[in-house]
């Protein structure tokens, strides 16, 4: 009795016909997977969801960044730049918390698959004008800075998009291309001082004359903190120092 080799070859075809069919299956579905990954997509459940992406940089280490409830991202060094994926779109409470500082907190809306930049601040709870003394390392340096014939307060500076100026009503933002509008920031009395509040370019140290203050530049919720109050004084930041001079006695504000 002769066998039929038709019948043996047709489940070896059939076989590798299905093997290709389910390799090219898994290829496609692979570079679908990528190419949606890349788009932001993610498995939320049982749907597929946009998400987007946190950029920012914070000054600070051991910084704790949660979004809603949720814990994303704890800082190791000081100016880390930050990028948190994967974040749903809406409106979303974004806090960074340090113990010692002042938390920024702030109702957010997330644009669906777009990364979107944030300018934080952290400052200490415990910000005070200290004297400075004859025994102090910078009462030297104090004494240059203040002296009647050199100093000039600086009231108007550049960041890389915006001009900020001190006014009679308060501080104005304006931005270099033209392209934004920024509410200023209305005072009571005028402003006679400006000047970049450490390496972070968008938020300024600015002073009235028996006033001074931290403050963010953006339009919308704005935080801000009076860090001194006094009288015909002067004031000269370097670094992470702010130094002041009042009533012929010099204080340092240590950020």
């Amino acid at each position: 009795m002769k066998l039929n080799p038709n019948k043996s070859a047709l489940p070896e075809k059939f076989l590798l016909y299905v093997y290709i069919f389910v390799t090219v299956g898994l290829l496609v579905g692979a570079v679908a997977f990528s190419v949606l990954h890349d788009k932001g997509y993610r498995i939320k459940g049982f749907s597929i969801q946009q998400t987007s992406t946190l950029q920012m940089d914070v000054s600070e280490d051991d910084a704790w960044i949660f979004v809603g409830e949720k814990l994303l991202h704890r800082t190791v060094s000081e100016f880390e730049s930050i990028f948190i994926p994967d974040v749903d779109p809406g409106t979303q409470l974004i806090t960074i918390i340090k113990d010692s500082y002042f938390p920024w907190a702030k109702h957010l809306p997330i644009p669906s698959n777009e990364t979107l930049r944030l300018h934080p601040f952290l400052l200490k709870q415990d910000v005070e004008a200290s004297e400075i003394t004859r025994q102090d390392p910078e009462f030297s340096t104090v004494i240059s800075l203040f002296r009647s014939s050199q100093y000039t307060p600086q009231t108007s500076y550049q960041t890389d998009v915006h001009k900020i100026t001190a006014t009679t009503t308060g501080v104005l933002i304006e931005c270099l291309d033209g392209s934004c509008s920024v509410p200023p920031i209305s005072l009571d009395e005028p402003a006679i001082a400006v000047y970049q509040f450490r390496s972070n370019p968008n938020v300024a140290i600015y002073a009235t004359p028996s006033q001074i203050w931290v403050s963010e530049l953006v339009a919308d919720t704005r935080i801000a903190y009076q860090i001194y109050e006094g009288d015909n004084f002067k004031m000269a930041p370097q670094d992470n120092l702010l130094f002041i001079q009042n009533n012929q006695k010099y204080y340092k504000i240590e950020f």
